[in-house]
C-alpha cells in the first residue's frame, strides 16, 4: 500500500461523480488545499499551517490522522462552519507546516498546537475532533486544559497499545502495510527516492488527473519532502510508545464534559485478517471506544454502520451531526454556568453530571 494513500483516497471518485455546477464547485473546494491557507509563525520561528473557516464560539479544532493534513476535513469543515469558528492544522513536518524537534510524539504535537493557539490568537474554549491518531493528541490536550476544553468528538480514534492488544487478541502483528510505510518513510526522509524508479511506484502517491492539477503537484512534492519522511517516520515509531505512555500517564477524567465518540462498523473490515479475527476485534474496538467514552458522565459511543476507519470521508454526515452535537452540548452548559460566572467562555471545569441528557447528547 503506497505511503499516505488514505489521505486523498475517494475525492477522486468524488469529483469523478460530480458533474457540471456540481463539478465546478468541487474543484473551486480542493483548490484551496494545493497551497499553505495560513502561515502562522510560532515563538521558536517555525511555521505551522492552520485553515480557519466560519465565526462564533466555542472554536473546533480538527486534527487529522496519521499523514493527515488539512485537506483530510474537506467534506466536514464547511458545514460546521455555518454554525461557529472551525480550525483545521498541518502537523509539524506535513502538509505545509515547517518540521519541528524529534520525536514528533503526541507530548511534543499538543505543545506545539498550545503555541499555534497562542500565536494565532484563538480564544477559548475550544471542541476537540481527532481522527484516528490524532485522538491522543485532543486527549492530551483534554488532559492538559480541561478548564478551556468544552468538549470532543473523537472520530474512529487510535487505542493505546493496539497493535500489541491485536496481537495478542487474535495474533495479528502489524502488517505488511505498515511495514511498507515504515521503509517508505525512511526513504523519503534520507531524499532516497527518485522520480520513475521502483521505490517512487511503491511509496509516492500521484492521484489521478479527474483532481486539480495544481493540487496533484503539490501533494506528490509533500510526499517527496525528506521533513514529510521524517515526521511520518517519527509518528508512526512514536505510536506504541512513548505515545500511550503519555496518555496513561494523563488524569484522563473528563467530568461532565460532553463526549462523543464514533465508532466505524467495518473499521476491523479493512485489514489484513479473517472474518473471525474481524468479529473478535470488532467487538473490542467497540469496547474500548466505549471505555473511552465512559471517561465523561456525558460521554457516548456512537457506531457508525457501513462505515470503515475514514468516517470523516465516508458517511461525513455522521461526523458534522456527531460535532455539532457536541458544539451544542458546549454551549448549552456555557449557558448554565453564565449565571455564576457572567461572562464565562469555559475557563472552568464542570462539575460530573450522571446525565447524559444534560450535555445535549443522545
Amino acid at each position: 500500500m503506497r505511503l499516505a494513500a488514505v489521505l486523498l483516497m475517494g475525492l477522486a471518485a468524488a469529483t469523478a461523480a460530480a458533474n457540471g455546477e456540481a463539478a465546478a464547485d468541487s474543484y473551486k473546494m480542493l483548490e484551496v488545499y494545493a497551497a499553505p491557507q495560513r502561515l502562522q509563525t510560532l515563538p521558536d520561528g517555525r511555521r505551522m499551517n492552520i485553515y480557519c473557516l466560519g465565526e462564533g464560539s466555542p472554536t473546533v479544532l480538527l486534527d487529522g490522522g496519521a499523514t493527515a493534513f488539512t485537506i483530510t476535513w474537506w467534506k466536514v469543515q464547511p458545514a460546521l462552519a455555518k454554525i461557529t469558528r472551525v480550525c483545521a492544522f498541518d502537523r509539524a513536518g506535513l502538509g505545509y507546516s515547517d518540521p519541528g524537534p524529534l520525536p514528533r510524539d503526541t507530548a511534543h504535537i499538543v505543545a506545539d498546537l498550545e503555541a499555534l493557539l497562542r500565536a494565532a490568537a484563538l480564544k477559548p474554549p475550544y471542541v476537540l475532533v481527532g481522527h484516528s491518531r490524532g485522538a491522543f493528541d485532543m486527549e492530551l490536550f483534554a488532559d492538559r486544559h480541561p478548564q478551556i476544553t468544552a468538549g470532543m468528538a473523537l472520530i474512529d480514534p487510535a487505542v493505546p497499545h493496539e497493535d500489541k492488544t491485536m496481537e495478542s487478541l487474535a495474533g495479528m502483528a502489524p502488517g505488511s502495510n505498515k511495514a511498507q510505510a515504515l521503509h517508505c518513510a525512511r526513504l523519503i526522509a534520507a531524499g532516497g527516492i527518485q522520480s520513475g524508479g521502483a521505490d517512487y511506484e511503491a511509496c509516492i502517491n500521484e492521484f489521478p488527473p479527474v483532481l486539480p492539477e495544481s493540487l496533484r503537484k503539490a501533494y506528490v512534492a509533500m510526499q517527496l519532502r525528506p521533513s514529510y519522511g521524517a515526521a511520518t517516520l517519527s509518528e508512526e515509531l512514536s505510536f506504541d510508545e512513548p505515545d500511550s505512555s503519555q496518555l496513561a500517564a494523563a488524569h484522563r477524567d473528563y467530568g461532565s464534559m460532553p463526549l462523543l465518540v464514533l465508532t466505524g462498523g467495518n473499521s476491523m473490515k479493512s485489514r489484513d485478517s479473517t472474518p473471525a479475527q474481524q468479529q473478535i476485534l470488532g467487538q473490542w474496538w467497540n469496547q474500548a471506544h466505549d471505555t473511552l467514552a465512559a471517561r465523561s458522565g456525558c460521554g457516548v459511543n456512537r457506531l457508525v454502520a457501513g462505515t470503515g476507519h475514514d468516517i470523516q470521508r465516508e458517511q461525513p454526515d455522521a461526523v458534522i451531526e456527531a460535532v455539532s452535537e457536541v458544539i451544542a452540548a458546549a454551549r448549552s452548559n456555557a449557558g448554565a454556568h453564565s449565571g455564576a460566572d457572567k461572562g464565562s467562555t469555559g475557563s472552568r471545569p464542570h462539575p460530573r453530571s450522571p446525565s447524559l441528557l444534560s450535555c445535549g447528547i443522545r
